[in-house]
């Protein structure tokens, strides 16, 4: 049978994601009934220039019995692909595994599903601060009360609208709507920026140096999504004195701000659109001399294109140069408030071009450091097609990093036994491949977010409402949110077990004098634990298997420096050298036998205090708890 394993370095050299330019070589074992016909490899690329196709024959290495070629041809970033074909007596394949997951493939009669190169452009790397970051996500109506400023500072007031603020901060979120499902009150608590300001020390004590914030500018919506005016902070969240004050005093202390930037679409209620004519007359779609007219798409009797048909929040034409100016301006003015980035909400649906942009214009702007580019990506970024199209994000000069929901997917797969630990293991391994190195430690790994059901609440579907299990399993989680690869991310209030099922649910307000202190400090314990040593940020990452049995209900990996340098090959003088996390989804007593360790190494575990000693690169202990983090010490 055929054999190539893309994680092997004897059948691709070098393995994973490369910059342009670099040589590659790819080999395939052939069985000898076939070793006297041809052998092709079949390349196929989508890239900046335009999709790419390629036959070339390969030839027998006499020293590795391999068949082999060496590629100069990646010279072009963009999404490549390959796989192999003999000829003899007809036609046979060797591809991809059926699971597109990369390392050892199958061998096909015919469609193979092919291998992925990523090659990106030269140069491409994440600010360094990033990297050393935890975020705080907040959604700012539902975080905490402040007082909001006499001088708002924003340009013009706000029209009113129809809402109602909740007299009771415990009140359950709600939508009322009409017949047809349309909102017609939007509800608010009252949440606001002089409140975040005010729970800095709070958000710092848990461990977070970020504060990412859900959309804050002027909008008809409690989750402001549909922009009014890309300009002006919504005056019931403070304002822009208030956005102002906040990024001052996060710098006093050491925290930054990233903005949530929803550029795809406006509000129908905007300064743009101007449906219902509260503004000035001038929106798209009662004015035919608009300015903002060919920012939208209109149909016949005034009818528009919208996300998703959401008659409220109409497409924009990001291409259209006269939007494109105007959103240089609006990054400008508030980089120009001294925040350090922006989440790009559905960045699926904003084009290449675009976010290129949109990073050049932050990054030639700010004064500090390099501001940080985040996309909203449900799936491995690094492949992602959207409308047709490959999308370049980490390809070319584009996103830093992306909302790493596969991570989310996999943890909670493996902890409600949806999947196995070799299968969570093979999907992280595919990501690590795929993604070049810098943004696969940057990928945004969080406890939950707005748009998903929050993590206690699944924890208590999976243990039947037992909830001393189900903060069992978030400890569980949050010991491998801290010590995986990426940038930890805590969902305002999943550090003191928050519940609330899918929106609006999920968006409850922040339990103030109801908190569950003994999971804040476990939380605030974990980051610590993350911030005191640089191995959980950018160490090299390996799954280990147990070499006794690899058992399905056990997940294990290592976070090590090499000979002094870490996985970008920056030199690190560390005391600690090597972190293994194992996590065991069953409450019972488990026979671990790991190797190829380094030996003579002393462990103790970040739990229970207890040692264990790796001996000729071998450790052997039994674990008694459903997690452990072995800390080596010199």
């Amino acid at each position: 049978m055929m054999f190539h394993d893309s994680r092997n370095i004897e059948f691709r050299d070098p393995i994973g994601a490369i910059p342009e330019n670099t040589e590659v070589i790819l080999s395939v074992n052939i069985p000898d009934e076939l070793s006297d016909g041809r052998i092709f490899l079949c390349l196929q690329g989508d890239t900046v220039n335009g999709y790419v196709s390629a036959e070339k024959q390969m030839f027998k290495n006499n020293e590795t019995g391999k068949f082999s070629i060496s590629l100069n041809i990646f010279k072009v970033p963009g999404v490549y692909f390959y796989h192999f074909k003999a000829e003899k007596n007809g036609v046979k394949f060797y591809g991809n595994n059926k699971d597109s997951f990369g390392g050892v493939g199958s061998e096909y009669d015919f469609s193979p599903i092919p291998y992925q190169i990523t090659v990106y452009k030269k140069d491409l790397a994440v600010p360094k601060w990033f990297l050393d970051s935890i975020i705080y996500q907040i959604f700012p109506d539902r975080f905490n009360k402040g007082i909001i400023p006499k001088d708002n500072g924003c340009t013009r007031n706000k029209p009113e609208r129809p809402y109602f603020i909740y007299g009771s901060w415990k009140d359950l979120p709600m939508y009322i709507t009409d017949k047809d499902n349309n909102v017609i009150r939007w509800d608010f608590f009252g949440g606001n920026l002089p409140g975040v300001e005010e729970k800095i020390d709070y958000i710092k004590n848990v461990g977070a140096n970020i504060i990412y914030l859900n959309p804050i500018f002027e909008s008809t919506s409690n989750h402001r999504y549909d922009t009014g005016d890309y300009m002006n902070v919504d005056s019931l969240l403070g304002g822009n004195n208030s956005l102002k004050s906040l990024v001052d005093a996060g710098k006093m202390k050491h925290v930054r701000i990233i903005l949530d930037g929803a550029f795809s679409h406006t509000g129908e209620d905007s300064i743009y659109f101007d449906k219902y004519n509260r503004y000035d007359k001038n929106g798209a779609y009662n004015n035919t001399d608009s300015p903002y007219k060919k920012w939208y798409n209109f149909k016949e009797c005034n009818e528009y294109e919208c996300w998703w048909g959401v008659k409220s929040m109409p497409n924009v034409n990001e291409t259209e140069p006269s939007y494109i100016k105007y959103n240089q301006e609006v990054i400008k003015h508030w980089m120009s408030f001294g925040i350090s980035g922006w989440r790009l909400d559905v960045a699926d649906e904003l084009p290449d071009m675009f976010i290129k942009k949109l990073r050049e214009t932050a990054d030639n702007f700010t004064t500090g450091d390099q501001p940080v580019i985040i996309g909203e990506v449900w799936e491995d970024a690094s492949n992602k097609i959207s409308y047709g199209e490959r999308r370049m994000y980490f390809t070319e000069k584009e996103l830093h990093s992306v909302t790493n929901y596969t991570f989310r997917d996999c943890i909670l797969n493996f902890l409600s036994y949806k999947e196995s630990s070799k299968n969570i293991s093979r999907r992280f391994l595919s990501l690590y491949e795929n993604n070049p190195k810098h943004n696969f430690y940057a990928l945004v790994n969080m406890t939950g977010t707005h748009d998903v059901i929050r993590l206690m609440t699944y924890m208590l579907s999976i243990t039947k409402k037992d909830k001393k299990q189900a903060i069992d399993l978030m400890k569980i989680y949050s010991a491998v949110l801290f010590t995986f690869p990426g940038v930890p991310m805590i969902y305002y209030g999943d550090e003191t077990c928050l519940e609330g099922e899918k929106d609006p649910d999920n968006r409850r307000t922040y339990p103030w004098g109801n908190e569950n202190q003994e999971m804040i400090e476990f939380f605030s314990d974990l980051t610590k634990l993350r911030r005191d040593n640089a191995v959980l940020r950018t160490g090299f990452w390996r799954i280990l298997e147990n070499e006794d049995s690899f058992n399905d209900d056990i997940f294990m990996y290592e976070r090590y420096f090499v000979n002094g340098f870490d996985a970008f090959w920056q030199s690190v003088d560390e005391k600690t050298k090597s972190i293994i996390c194992i996590i065991n989804r069953k409450l019972n007593e488990k026979e671990i036998i790991i190797s190829g360790l380094i030996s003579n190494t002393k462990y103790y575990d970040f739990v229970t205090g207890e040692r264990i000693i790796c001996s000729d690169g071998i450790i052997n202990f039994k674990t008694r708890n459903q997690f452990m983090i072995l800390i080596s010490e010199e």
